[in-house]
């Protein structure tokens, strides 16, 4: 069966026959890339697709000659002929990069974090797995908790910054509209889909539909506009977002949007979501969001709420794990009536915002400036 899965990747992934070329910089997936590559005008970098994206036939030829019949060995091969001296990634759960730092020591391993982390099919789920001896070099967090954490899983040095693609995006100084922004964590599972054990898709959102069908009857008694950000990114899945929500809201005007969320949290006065790292970012970006964490309370997805692995009470001024109206009211009175000095005083718990990246840039820099020496 692999031989099979294999062959299915390499017919459909983009073939190219020239060796690479030697780079100071290797970055280790794709995912993510496209954010970071504005930084690297002045170094040499090269893309490492480990998603079968593309199969570069001479890097293949020269590990099938070592009599290496594996993917890991296609992707040792890449970076043993890229010879970088910084191999970088996004992917901050691929616990397979964490161990290249044992075989390639001089390379320096870098890691992004990308999102929240939990313990459902996420980092925190395995990270206990981690052999003691696997590390990064160098790891840029969200907050001083993941500094902590990540302290933990490996023997790096570990930088607060906030999130990468956040701190990409200017905060616009434009006055904000007073109404608000809901932020979708809408998906495409079929409704019967078991996601966990024995958790069908269906049980997993049903308190969504009471908080939305309250939300659109308070915002129609408050005359407040009600906005969507679509979660979806392509057309055909859009028009099903669409279609959900228009089960719940009278009037709300549903956004696309697949390049630049910021701008429409940096629009809108009034944040809300469930659990979108967005409403998180919206926080570093000196704005207000009101978190309404009504999946199961229980775990894994718990862990997936705001606040939980900073150890916040299930319940706070502007957000809680309950599926009950009275509690809806009291956060949505708060976002609405509370000055943003009030998300201010939390900020640096939950977030840091390091604008246009100039920790990360700095850092970079050092490294690649001492290999110069």
């Amino acid at each position: 069966m692999k031989i099979v899965k294999y062959l299915i990747k390499f017919l459909k992934a983009k073939k190219k026959f020239l060796a690479p070329k030697k780079r100071e910089i290797l970055i280790f997936d794709n995912m993510g890339s496209k954010d970071c590559r504005k930084y690297f005008r002045k170094y040499s970098y090269d893309v490492l697709d480990v998603r079968g994206e593309s199969i570069n036939l001479f890097i293949l030829l020269k590990s099938l000659l070592k009599l290496k019949l594996n993917f890991r060995a296609y992707l040792e091969t890449y970076i043993e002929t890229v010879k970088p001296n910084i191999l970088l990634t996004f992917i901050d759960s691929n616990q397979y990069f964490y161990s290249l730092s044992r075989k390639y020591s001089k390379i320096k391993t870098v890691v992004l974090q990308r999102g929240a982390k939990s313990h459902f099919n996420d980092l925190f789920a395995f990270y206990k797995s981690f052999n003691i001896r696997d590390k990064a070099d160098l790891i840029f967090v969200a907050n001083d908790f993941y500094k902590k954490k990540f302290s933990s899983l490996s023997k790096g040095k570990v930088v607060t910054v906030g999130y990468f693609k956040n701190n990409l995006y200017p905060i616009s100084n434009k006055k904000k509209r007073r109404e608000i922004l809901l932020i979708s964590t809408f998906r495409t599972h079929p409704k019967d889909q078991i996601i966990y054990k024995n958790l069908p898709y269906k049980e997993y959102i049903k308190n969504d539909s009471t908080f939305y069908e309250w939300l659109n009857s308070f915002c129609n008694n408050k005359k407040i506009k009600i906005n969507i950000l679509a979660r979806t990114h392509n057309e055909k899945e859009f028009e099903k977002e669409k279609n959900y929500f228009k089960n719940f809201f009278d009037n709300a005007k549903i956004i696309y949007e697949n390049k630049n969320p910021y701008k429409w949290i940096d629009k809108y006065e009034y944040i809300i979501t469930n659990d979108s790292t967005l409403g998180i970012e919206n926080i570093a970006r000196g704005g207000k969001s009101a978190f309404i964490c009504n999946s199961p309370n229980i775990y894994p997805f718990k862990t997936r709420k705001f606040g939980y692995n900073e150890n916040f009470p299930e319940n706070g001024p502007f957000w809680t794990y309950k599926n009950n109206p009275k509690k809806f009211e009291k956060i949505l009175q708060y976002l609405l009536n509370k000055d943003r000095k009030y998300w201010g005083k939390i900020k640096n718990k939950v977030i840091k915002f390091d604008s246009n990246n100039k920790i990360f840039q700095n850092e970079v820099s050092k490294i690649l400036d001492n290999e110069k020496l």
